[in-house]
């Protein structure tokens, strides 16, 4: 794996098999619980993310091969790895 990917690109493929993949966002979690997604074309991208949480989302889960999935938005953008000590 290339070092330039980027969190998000390694999560893809981790997960979803695919760097490229952008599956489609249903629903967000905020603090009043699970909300539907305000745009039917949202899809998991960096930007995506931080539009979700704009509007106070920690999660969202996507639709990828007939399955619903949860993604923790900390998570996918690579914010919650440990710095390395060199």
């Amino acid at each position: 794996m290339a070092t330039d990917d980027s969190a998000a690109q390694r999560y893809a493929k981790r997960h979803f098999g695919n760097a490229a993949a952008q599956p489609k966002i249903v629903e967000y979690y905020t603090m009043r619980g699970w909300q539907p997604v305000w745009d039917s074309s949202l899809r998991l991208s960096p930007e995506a993310c931080a539009l979700v949480r704009q509007r106070g989302g920690v999660m969202v889960r996507v639709r990828h091969r007939f399955r619903t999935v949860q993604v923790t938005i900390s998570r996918y953008l690579g914010e919650d790895r440990m710095p390395v000590e060199r």
